[in-house]
């Protein structure tokens, strides 16, 4: 069911005007991409409607807006994927625009700006600390033939202008003609930046083929996995693709618990104290029992009706809230990325007015449950107006910003034969009420960290993993104790934790579900196996309150912090599973399911996708690939399915070619000519490349080696 929602200004020259629409499918895959393309022209970019992402549910959006009407609301920002700023005179940007603009890429966001002869004024009036690329003039260069080879298209007939300049501090270069950058990346807080040095819509570059592909990878990047760290996912992707799970942990509020049999005895006992023996005292002495007639009626009303009230006053009339929030830490810095899902359950049918945190990123939480209607107030106060169908239900809406703290998580890790070692320290103000690490798929669990106490961490890096139908989450495994794997004849699903389903669940057994649902949509697409490590500590205190037409609400809420686990390069040792791959294009009829979650994508029938390893090191003696087989389901169009295994190849950034290289399943394959296949910044590209055989195919793809000079 579609989520319509619209995002309102409460001030300024548009107060009470829309800033942007939203239109969401409430889906547990990812919704509609949208881009906001930024230009003075109004037909800019028409290739990104031709750009195919059959993958997503819903048809990526594509808005153009002038730079004068370029949101000034990172809320209304939020509702775009992707933000592409190209020959646009953008001197004139407000303060408020260029603010909202930093807000969104640090919660999140993708900024792309374009270059060409327009370099100047297009990046006139954006930050500098989101430009990958300073522009200081252009050069010209003929045909792009190196550029158009990676991209796997022909070469541009004529000439096209360039920017020039100095990369920002921590950019690569993720795409190049000789020694000149096309593309250049970086991150910047929980978001990406990309300076493309062409005019994407200048002639000849806007009726090549290779801009379309270009385009393509830049939509990839923004919905796939993102910057924050590598191998994690986005923020503000987050709230988007883990609409379903954070619904579900949101739904099971535990302030709909029914009193415990403990408080409902005591209340018994009070009850038949007052009726039997204490109105048999007083009656006594006051010698008149035959007024019992009276007495125990009035009691028995007065008693019920005190019972009545007290259950009113406490949950009856009451505006429930519950928050779930993933709050994604870095080691070493006091920064954090929150993705926040906020669900409030109302007694009553109507309209309610929500606040939501400073300076978020406002956007609908897709559930499958909600009523749909949702409209968001830019502010001062930043709100949510929400309404209710019906009565004693519950609509929620999600957030994404940048959090500054007061300590955090660190970590020392190491990798010792072959094992993630080491320890995690809560640096936090508050106790982690518990925690889990989870590697591959392997897991541990912790019991409570108070401020400045550590966890030791003793877990397999990532490696050869079969999942089968059979097979149980690493979240269910953890919390729900459902077993690895099971027989066919008996699901992973029949175990204690889930024979009764029709029973009310203890606040234990809600806990555990909570906990389980909201790390099942951590995990992505592929919840049996953390191809990136990842430490969760769990906290329930709150953040702050949730005010429901300017009063607060009862509030519970679930803290979740990850860190990603990254071991230092012991000895100049690059272990397997160290390095994930990023996913930065999909080809094919059916484009491979580029999650935006951790994990492995399945590649249909027929499909490709080019895979990206960002090195940490400068210059490697040794390198290698090793393809692992994770598992071959989804039948595709009835077909039967025959075997075979993905082919591969390597880009070799010398000679500009992609080369084949045998990468059979399990087995460690040497780069041959490294210096060839690692690109300056350390980047090395694989194309995978799935058989029309009928299957869906998920293979996970790691590198290793080791680094020159070291012993």
């Amino acid at each position: 069911r579609a989520v319509s929602a619209e995002v309102i200004a409460a001030t300024g020259p548009r107060k009470g005007k829309s800033l942007a629409p939203v239109q969401a499918t409430p889906t547990g895959g990812v919704q509609g991409l949208g881009v906001l393309v930024v230009s003075g022209d109004t037909s800019a970019l028409t290739e990104l409607g031709s750009v195919q992402m059959q993958d997503f549910s819903g048809q990526q959006g594509v808005v153009r807006a002038a730079p004068a009407n370029l949101p000034d609301s990172a809320a209304a920002l939020g509702t775009f994927s992707l933000v592409i700023v190209d020959n646009a005179a953008t001197d004139g940007l407000t303060a408020g625009q260029k603010a909202a603009l930093e807000s969104y890429v640090t919660s999140g966001g993708n900024l792309a700006v374009t270059g060409g002869d327009a370099w100047h004024q297009t990046m006139a009036g954006v930050p500098t600390d989101l430009l990958a690329l300073t522009p200081t003039g252009t050069q010209t260069l003929p045909g792009l033939a190196g550029s158009a080879s990676q991209l796997g298209v022909g070469a541009l007939a004529g000439t096209v202008d360039v920017a020039t300049g100095a990369l920002s501090g921590g950019a690569v270069v993720a795409l190049a003609e000789g020694t000149a950058p096309i593309i250049a990346q970086a991150t910047h807080g929980a978001g990406r930046i990309f300076y493309v040095t062409p005019d994407l819509d200048a002639a000849p570059v806007a009726s090549w083929p290779g801009t379309l592909t270009l385009l393509r990878q830049l939509m990839v990047q923004s919905v796939g996995q993102s910057g924050w760290s590598e191998g994690a996912t986005s923020p503000a992707a987050n709230v988007a693709v883990q609409g379903g799970s954070i619904y579900q942990a949101l739904a099971n509020i535990p302030s709909l618990e029914l009193p415990s049999p403990v408080s409902i005895a005591v209340i018994l006992v009070v009850f038949i104290l007052l009726v039997g023996p204490a109105n048999y005292v007083l009656l006594h002495r006051l010698h008149r029992p035959d007024f019992a007639w009276v007495t125990i009626p009035l009691l028995v009303a007065i008693s019920a009706g005190a019972i009545y009230g007290f259950g009113l006053s406490q949950k009856g009339t009451n505006v429930l809230a519950d928050r779930v929030r993933l709050v994604y830490v870095q080691a070493g810095s006091t920064t954090a990325f929150v993705s926040a899902g906020t669900g409030v359950f109302s007694p009553h049918a109507g309209n309610h007015t929500v606040s939501t945190s400073s300076g978020s990123t406002v956007a609908p939480l897709s559930s499958g449950q909600s009523s749909g209607a949702m409209t968001i107030s830019a502010g001062p106060p930043q709100s949510v107006l929400l309404n209710w169908t019906k009565a004693d239900s519950i609509e929620t809406f999600g957030e994404s910003y940048a959090q500054q703290m007061s300590g955090g998580l660190s970590e020392h890790l190491a990798v010792v034969n072959g094992r993630l070692q080491g320890t995690v320290t809560n640096n936090l103000p508050e106790t982690i009420d518990d925690a889990v690490a989870l590697s591959g798929s392997s897991y541990q669990r912790f019991g409570k960290l108070r401020p400045g106490a550590s966890a030791t961490v003793n877990l397999s890096l990532p490696s050869a993993a079969v999942v089968t139908a059979t097979a149980s989450s690493l979240a269910n495994q953890a919390y729900l104790h459902t077993p690895a794997t099971c027989p066919l004849t008996k699901p992973c699903n029949s175990t204690p934790a889930f024979e009764n389903a029709g029973a009310r669940p203890t606040a234990s057994q809600r806990q555990a579900e909570r906990r389980a649902q909201v790390l099942n949509g951590i995990l992505g697409n592929n919840p049996f196996d953390a191809t990136q490590p990842l430490f969760l500590g769990w906290a329930e205190s709150p953040a702050g309150p949730v005010l429901v037409d300017g009063h607060p609400a009862g509030l519970d809420e679930l803290d979740a912090f990850v860190l990603p686990l990254q071991a230092a390069i012991s000895a100049g040792t690059l272990p397997v599973g160290a390095v994930p791959a990023q996913i930065i294009d999909g080809t094919g009829p059916n484009p491979s399911y580029l999650s935006a979650g951790i994990g492995t994508p399945y590649m249909q029938p027929g499909t490709t996708t080019t895979q990206e390893f960002a090195l940490p090191g400068a210059s490697w003696a040794h390198l290698s690939l090793t393809m692992t087989k994770v598992s071959t389901s989804m039948i595709i169009g009835g077909r039967p399915p025959t075997s075979g295994t993905p082919t591969a190849a390597i880009f070799n950034f010398s000679s500009a070619k992609w080369e084949p290289i045998g990468l059979p399943f399990g087995a460690t394959v040497a780069i041959a000519n490294i210096g060839q296949h690692v690109s300056p910044g350390g980047l090395v590209l694989v194309r995978l490349s799935a058989p029309n055989n009928g299957l869906a195919t998920q293979a996970q793809l790691d590198i290793s080696g080791q680094e020159a000079g070291a012993a």
